[in-house]
């Protein structure tokens, strides 16, 4: 089995209350899959939502050849088929990114071989093709691999955990027909071993190193499309590192992460950061709220969402969320429902996914698929949440059959209805920074975050 643990270091406005833990309000925590070595095993990754509604993950192990797998599952937690990696074009445990072509991308890294991993395409029927393979010079990927973002244009911008000039990873771009761009270097004073990407609100993207800067526990910074890198923000002290996961934009505009072991208990925290860079701790764990939260947070609800790896009742991790600096535990795992959980995620159907590396009842310690309902309403997702007039967005959702409008903050947009599920629309002349409605026969659908224009 592939140790996580050690790789996670190796490789509008909110509430203000007193910092404190409170009980969980009623919910439906539902075991989905308990996996085993057919399926795959040691999910450690967040699942992603594309077009047909159904959610996408990897493994680290199991499958065919015991070199992990890419899974999907339909909301309801039937799996709907399975691609096996063979260990020579790579191995699993790599989060996925939805395409604007449609289908699905990520970065692996290779085990079996020692390469300096690549990057892959794979389409929801399982059509897997590498697009690009690492040459160290321009990356390398020897951990586990980090979320790529996309681009208003529908470029993919990612990062390597190593490699490049000074072989402290890089920053690099792919667009969708396939030309590759090795766009920056880290040399270990701005930082190095980089995390995934998150796209801000001024078309910019942001991201953290868990490593180097000015006090040696990684760094805070912003990145233009063309490459150039600027230190916003440098973290101090070797138990202070943000998670390699990478970072959330909330509705404020502003980014929320954790330090997966950093805080007075060295249990972790959980931060909000401006774009200039002002960092304000929110939450201190301290064990029995749970501990290490090494997984990228989500923003939903007016809340902070997000996983420990471990605490809890019985130390196998929890699910809770955040407002202001009042933490609830939603839910602690017990191995038997899982342990041990990474990434979690909002469908628009309102319910939270996610996957535990370890627990239940599938055999061998092979983890589940759960979900999470908390009664929440559905929304519409945007990809992206940030472009300019004329471009064309893609509208996650359900119900969409029949649509008779989509409007960019009061402004009808045309569209094209793809599928029940998705719709693409065009974000019309004169629209401004706001809500996007999607009006069908089965109702209105409002995102989840404001569609905002840049120049």
């Amino acid at each position: 089995m592939k140790a996580l643990e050690s790789w996670e270091k190796i490789c509008a406005a909110f509430l203000l209350c007193a910092a404190t833990a409170i009980a969980a309000p009623a919910q439906v925590f539902t075991t989905l899959q308990n996996m085993k070595p057919s399926t795959g095993t040691y999910p450690a990754e967040p699942f992603v939502q594309e077009q047909d509604g159904n959610l996408y993950t990897s493994t680290a192990n199991g499958g065919m050849h015991d070199w992990g797998t890419i899974l999907g599952m339909t909301p309801s937690g039937e799996l709907t088929g399975a691609f096996s990696f063979n260990g020579v074009a790579g191995d699993g445990n790599t989060p996925l990114v939805f395409g604007n072509d449609g289908n699905l991308y990520g970065t692996y890294f290779n085990t079996y071989t020692g390469v300096p991993g690549g990057i892959f395409r794979i389409t929801t029927t399982g059509t897997y093709t590498v697009v690009h393979e690492f040459d160290t010079v321009d990356g390398y990927a020897p951990l586990p691999s980090e979320l790529m973002a996309v681009h208003p244009n529908g470029t993919l911008y990612g990062s390597t955990s190593a490699g490049g000039t000074y072989g402290k990873g890089t920053i690099f771009k792919l667009t969708m027909t396939g030309t590759f761009t090795s766009l920056f270097s880290f040399n270990g004073t701005n930082g190095s071993l980089p995390s995934g990407l998150t796209l801000g609100n001024d078309g910019n993207f942001y991201g953290t190193t868990s490593e180097g800067g000015s006090d040696g526990g990684g760094t805070f910074f912003k990145i233009t499309p063309a490459g150039e890198l600027t230190t916003l923000y440098n973290f101090a002290g070797i138990y202070n590192y943000p998670a390699t996961q990478g970072i959330a934009l909330g509705p404020d505009g502003n980014f929320y992460g954790s330090t997966p072991i950093g805080g007075a208990n060295k249990d972790g925290t959980i931060f909000r950061i401006t774009p200039t860079g002002a960092l304000t701790t929110l939450y201190t764990f301290s064990g029995a709220d749970g501990a290490n939260p090494y997984s990228k947070l989500i923003v939903a609800d007016g809340k902070v969402y997000g996983v420990t790896y471990r605490g809890g009742e019985t130390n196998y991790g929890t699910i809770f969320s955040l407002i202001g600096n009042t933490l609830t535990t939603l839910h602690s795992f017990d191995y038997t429902s899982g342990g041990d959980p990474y990434g979690l995620m909002q469908h628009t159907n309102g319910t939270f996914y996610g996957t535990t590396s370890t627990g239940g009842t599938g055999g061998g310690d092979s983890g589940t698929f759960y979900s999470l309902n908390l009664g929440l309403a559905p929304f519409a997702a945007l990809r992206p949440s940030v472009g300019v007039a004329g471009m064309t967005i893609g509208i996650l959702g359900q119900g969409f059959a029949g649509t008779t409008s989509v409007s960019f903050n009061g402004t009808a947009a045309s569209f094209t209805v793809k599928s029940d599920t998705f719709v693409r629309a065009v974000v019309p002349d004169g629209a401004t920074s706001g809500l996007v409605t999607v009006t069908s026969p089965s109702g209105t659908l409002t995102s989840d975050v404001p569609f905002r224009v840049i120049p």
